[in-house]
């Protein structure tokens, strides 16, 4: 088992970096209802009471384990010039980091604000590609919280299997309509390439927005 494998490690001093990544690696093997301070102790080789000298609450733990996940997200190096892009591959960062991490993601939907602000540089490179673009700074920040909720919700659909297609109630006939054709879309599209249509959706909007042009409308 992945928990017998981790006791079986030489034993290393413990940390708070280290007591994180044993945490998040539980979560990823077994789920976050298989994460207990005594469980967590014992991957480590210690007593669950020694967990409490580096963390005072298993609360506080967790938001470590989110500001890890966060840390991880990579803005593009100064080689990518154009906003558009640079937005995107951060973006494409953020959704690497949840496919990565699909039984700990739903944290971030759990964990208080303070809990990412260690990871923050991301973020921040973000917000500041918006300005730089053009937007002022309440509109580059109202931009970004509308990105990171679109990336949030979508990998939190991801990491439940949304794809899969929904089970339809007896009695209700939904050939030829419109819900039919989402269903069936539903089943053949690919998560990749429906994240890539959703962002450049946004990203557009922004275009617009920052040219000051109204957007076109039907009807």
């Amino acid at each position: 088992m992945a928990g017998t494998e981790r006791r079986s490690q030489p034993r290393e001093p413990l940390s708070r970096e280290r007591i994180v990544e044993a945490a998040l690696a539980r979560i990823d093997d077994e789920g976050l209802d298989s994460l207990s301070m005594r469980r967590l102790g014992s991957d480590l080789g210690v007593e669950a009471m020694s967990l409490y000298n580096y963390f005072d609450t298993k609360e506080e733990m967790l938001d470590a384990v989110v500001a890890l996940m966060v840390i991880a997200v990579r803005a593009p190096g100064p080689e990518v010039e154009s906003w558009r892009e640079r937005l995107l591959e951060t973006a494409r960062s953020f959704r690497a980091v949840a496919t990565s991490h699909p039984n700990a993601f739903p944290l971030f939907m759990a964990r208080p604000v303070g809990a990412y602000l260690s990871g923050r540089a991301a973020a921040e490179a973000s917000i500041g590609t918006l300005m730089a673009a053009g937007f002022d700074q309440p509109s580059a920040i109202r931009a970004f919280r509308a990105i990171a909720r679109y990336i949030v919700g979508f990998c939190m659909a991801e990491a439940a299997g949304s794809r899969q297609a929904a089970d339809i109630p007896t009695g209700i006939d939904v050939e030829g309509s419109l819900i039919s054709d989402v269903m069936a879309d539903l089943v053949d599209s690919d998560d990749d390439s429906l994240f890539e249509y959703g962002m450049s959706l946004i990203v557009t909007g922004l275009e617009v927005s920052l040219s000051g042009a109204e957007p076109s409308r039907s009807g």
